[in-house]
């Protein structure tokens, strides 16, 4: 399978499904595909074409200011050796952000971290959203 025709993964639709905004130098539109709607894209997307080393990145302004103000930044399937996208997460750890990095098995781990994050249990056993994150 091409890499063009991927479907979007668990992580993909555990991180849509909260609503939070994402961050991403990929230009294969999954996140959008899985529905999030507040989708930073660094490298623009595949209706733009490929995107290659030393290519201007796109939004870096929005996506600085929002790593700057967030309380808590998720790093996913990211190895932070592509600069200036990898500075990100020591921007927001100077702010005071906690970080938290996902590499492996991310259809299963980003489900379970947003889970323990975004919603709390009720005395019934079930799973609500922790309005209070």
């Amino acid at each position: 399978m091409s890499w063009m025709d991927r479907r979007p993964s668990r992580a993909h639709y555990a991180l849509a499904e909260v609503n939070i905004p994402v961050i991403t130098e990929n230009i294969d539109m999954l996140h959008q595909k899985a529905g999030s709607t507040k989708v930073i894209e660094l490298h623009g997307n595949l209706k733009e074409g490929i995107v290659l080393r030393g290519d201007k990145i796109r939004n870096w302004d929005t996506a600085r200011s929002l790593v700057q103000t967030a309380g808590h930044l998720l790093v996913v399937g990211c190895s932070l050796d592509m600069k200036p996208a990898g500075s990100l997460p020591w921007l927001a750890k100077a702010n005071g952000t906690q970080i938290s990095i996902i590499n492996e098995a991310a259809d299963k781990s980003v489900p379970k971290w947003l889970e323990q994050y975004f919603y709390k249990r009720d005395s019934a056993g079930g799973i609500q959203p922790d309005n209070g994150k």
